[in-house]
């Protein structure tokens, strides 16, 4: 039994490698298909969209080439939308921080700085997530990640510290890079997110039974 558990386990280890590749090959297939700048929005929240199926699936096949293009299509204009404020978001504080640096400026203009960039660090790693798991506006996208992620810090900084080692490991083995270079950090966050969403959607059902009780012992002569 021990050995058979065994085997299922490195079994499923090792088909989640080798879709992982497919999915990144994907990835960058699709990314070049809207020629970089509109490309890869689209594809990032195709990648996500099919590991989060993937993930939720229990066992499940998920069609991933399907998935994909279906997400890839259906989603490129809002993706775009969302990608292009990321890379002017991205461009604006790289900007500011350069123009700080060259006039010399005050401490204070520098923690806001340094707080604006923390703030739009926490949108970053959880906007794709909320993209795929919810339908919501382009505003409230960007809202739902920084609310949500403030809210939970210590999945933020899970989140950060996972990038931290996936980075250092491609510095380290630049080959795994060019196999897993979205797919695995995407799987890492999109696993973290839904571990996240998860505990909130239990937090809003046991406010909502506990309304409900309320409500019916006040009715109750």
């Amino acid at each position: 039994m021990f050995i058979r558990s065994t085997v299922d386990g490195l079994f499923s280890v090792f088909e989640w490698i080798m879709r992982l590749v497919f999915i990144n090959m994907l990835w960058v297939v699709f990314t070049l298909v809207g020629l970089g700048i509109f490309g890869w929005a689209p594809a990032t929240a195709a990648t996500f969209t099919v590991i989060r199926k993937m993930l939720l699936s229990r066992g499940e096949d998920v069609p991933i080439v399907r998935t994909f293009i279906q997400t890839y299509r259906k989603e490129f204009m809002h993706a775009n939308t969302l990608g292009l404020l990321i890379l002017f978001s991205i461009i604006i504080l790289y900007l500011s921080g350069a123009s700080m640096m060259l006039m010399g400026s005050s401490i204070f203009p520098k923690i806001i700085l340094i707080g604006v960039a923390f703030l739009t660090c926490v949108i970053l790693v959880f906007i794709f997530p909320v993209f795929c798991h919810y339908q919501l506006s382009i505003r409230n996208y960007i809202r739902y990640s920084l609310t949500i992620g403030v809210a939970n810090l210590h999945y933020f900084v899970l989140a950060m510290f996972s990038l931290f080692i996936i980075s250092f490991v491609y510095s380290s083995l630049p080959v795994v890079m060019v196999f897993y270079c979205m797919s695995f950090p995407a799987f890492i966050i999109m696993y973290i997110s839904l571990k996240m969403f998860n505990k909130i959607a239990k937090v809003k059902d046991s406010e909502t039974n506990y309304r409900h009780e309320f409500q019916t012992n006040i009715s109750t002569p």
